[in-house]
């Protein structure tokens, strides 16, 4: 498992600054998607947080819309 991480780290670093589009994933999954996962993270602690069954109810109905 080691080896196809390192296979796979060097391959993706080997197309850094020579394909626009494989830059443009790299710095959207290292900067802007931090944001969203933090978002979901605060939307399941909120729901977790919830005292009653209906109030659960609510609020997960609440973040699948």
């Amino acid at each position: 498992m080691f080896n196809f991480d390192l296979k796979l780290f060097y391959a993706i670093n080997a197309l850094a600054g020579r394909n626009p589009i494989v830059d443009g994933i790299g710095i959207f999954f290292a900067r802007d998607l931090i944001i969203f996962q933090a978002f979901v993270v605060f939307l399941i602690l909120l729901w977790m947080t919830s005292r009653g069954r209906l109030e659960r109810a609510r609020k997960l109905l609440i973040l699948l819309i």
